[in-house]
């Protein structure tokens, strides 16, 4: 290789190296970016469900307030009235005895009036029975005896009037009546104390939920700025390779159940930048590609000289590249590799779970050769790495039971398809639903982190959160079993609510609020087979929200 020819090489490796070093760091930024906003909008929910709770204490201690205010002023009413009537009970009891004194006085003149009227009556009926006088006296005697039992009686009525209003026991009704006031007072005071600090601790949980607001919205801001500069990065990586590298690309053919892990080759083909003289059509210099699979960490070793030496010796190399006949056409070459038929080029069989990467070399024909004064082949820079694993299957068909007449609990059931041996936790993961959160908070969120192209309101949640969320976010769940009466690998997952059980932020479920719920379908093997192995969420944007019952 001329001097040219292999600083135009190296210069086209250091630009998509430096590309792709930078597209990575870019990467690590946005996810670094989506976790900030994550939990920013973690930490504002969290409040703003404090704040909800917070204001309904606050309605209730308001309520309480204004009973136990009017409570106090009935009670001072009552006092006051309780001290009124000691007094008029007081003035009662005198005026009831001197009443009855005075009427037991009249009482006794007219009992002894009678006495002498009797007297005289019975005087004036031994002398002159029948007469005139006897007629007189005899009327006024039997009208005197009237009065005289009239004054008997209203002299005991009084007397008894006296004993009853002198038994009225004002005293103890006064006391009871202050000593209500004082409880009634101080209620008063406690409930003042409560009404006032519920008040202080809406006014404080307000503040902070609009600083987690605002925290909210600049995490949402960095993330967008990162995902606009990620996606920028990607798009100048792949016209760097388009333009420097052959469009050079692989692509995983995600493996179906009794299929084998397959990857995509793709590339365009080598055109020479030269026209053969006497000839207006573009020359195709190559007359065969081959392709290579080298370790991601020795790509940097790997050079056209390395590529060479092993088609040179096809029958000890031959599982060691892919050789596919050029063609005088400007269609792209694609080429389907599986994973167990081409090894690397130090000979190593394909593992699940390292990185690689995929270099093209073209032998070009020795006429084009010797028309540049170049005489070896041409090799591309490395594709950007790749990794191909088993994936685990997504749970389907998620759905929470309301509670029945049979039982006061809530069971949640899904279906999941095993596709791999190693074993397998399945997390099952509950989202505030958006719906919910935005009429009650009014808390405006940013779509699914991984397709962030409109400004609806959607949870922020992919694969990569599920699978970093702490324990106390999610629970497991262990009734996993075969479907009855299913044949194939189709399990069945049930898990019975109960209240203590937190959603994806590790807060206690709400009584009324509506979740989603998600599963999370998670390696929890040996790390030499978890790497092998890529974790599946459950589709939880097309899951049917459910509310908790409590």
């Amino acid at each position: 290789m001329n001097s040219y020819t292999k600083n135009l090489h190296a210069t086209v490796v250091d630009i998509l190296g430096d590309q792709e070093l930078e597209l990575d760091s870019l990467k690590s930024q946005y996810h670094a970016s989506l976790f900030s906003l994550y939990y920013a909008q973690g930490d504002y929910r969290t409040t703003a469900e404090k704040l909800q709770l917070a204001n309904e204490q606050y309605d209730a201690q308001k309520e309480i307030f204004s009973l136990v205010t009017v409570s106090n002023d009935m009670s001072t009413n009552v006092l006051q009235s309780a001290k009124n009537a000691k007094e008029s009970v007081e003035d009662t009891i005198t005026n009831t005895s001197v009443a009855a004194a005075n009427v037991q006085i009249a009482a006794n003149a007219i009992l002894r009036l009678a006495s002498d009227i009797g007297a005289i009556y019975n005087i004036i009926s031994a002398e002159d029975i029948g007469g005139e006088i006897y007629t007189e006296a005899e009327k006024v005697n039997k009208l005197m005896k009237e009065t005289a039992f009239l004054a008997e009686k209203a002299s005991q009525q009084s007397m008894e009037a006296s004993s009853s209003i002198a038994a009225v026991s004002t005293a103890s009704l006064g006391n009871k009546a202050t000593s209500t006031d004082t409880d009634i007072k101080n209620l008063l005071n406690i409930v003042t104390a409560d009404f006032n600090n519920a008040n202080e601790q809406v006014t404080t949980i307000d503040q902070t939920c609009k600083s987690a607001s605002e925290a909210a919205k600049s995490a949402e801001g960095n993330f967008e700025n990162a995902n606009v500069v990620c996606n920028a990065s990607e798009v100048a990586y792949q016209l760097f390779n388009e333009e420097l590298n052959l469009s050079l690309n692989v692509s995983e053919i995600k493996d179906k159940k009794g299929q084998k892990h397959q990857y995509r080759v793709s590339f365009n083909p080598f055109i020479s930048p030269f026209k053969e003289e006497n000839e207006d059509t573009t020359t195709y210099p190559v007359a065969a590609y081959y392709i290579f699979l080298v370790m991601h960490s020795a790509q940097s070793a790997f050079t056209t000289e390395n590529a060479a030496s092993i088609i040179a010796a096809p029958d000890v190399n031959k599982e060691k590249f892919v050789k596919i006949e050029a063609t005088n056409s400007t269609v792209p070459y694609v080429q389907l590799i599986t994973t167990n038929t081409l090894k690397d080029v130090n000979g190593d069989s394909f593992q699940l779970g390292d990185n690689y990467v995929v270099f093209v070399y073209a032998d070009l024909s020795e006429k084009y050769k010797k028309s540049v004064n170049v005489f070896e082949g041409y090799l591309t820079a490395p594709s950007a790495s790749f990794t191909m694993t088993n994936h685990l299957t997504p749970a389907f068909d998620i759905a929470v039971n309301p509670a029945s007449k049979s039982s006061t609990k809530q069971q949640l059931y899904f279906q999941v398809n095993k596709i791999c041996s190693s074993k397998v936790t399945y997390r099952c993961i509950f989202l505030l639903d958006t719906m919910s959160i935005t009429k009650k908070y009014l808390v405006t969120i940013a779509l699914d982190a991984t397709e962030n192209k409109n400004e609806k309101s959607e949870i922020c949640f992919n694969l990569d959160l599920a699978e970093h969320i702490p324990a106390g976010s999610y629970t497991i769940v262990k009734n996993v079993s075969p479907l009855k009466g299913n044949t194939d690998a189709l399990l069945e997952g049930t898990l019975e609510l109960t209240n203590t059980m937190t959603d994806n932020f590790g807060d206690r479920l709400i009584k009324g609020n509506t979740y989603i719920p998600v599963i999370l379908s998670i390696s929890d093997d040996i790390p030499s087979i978890n790497k092998t192995i890529t974790n599946a969420l459950s589709d939880f944007k097309n899951t049917q929200s459910f509310t908790y019952l409590g």
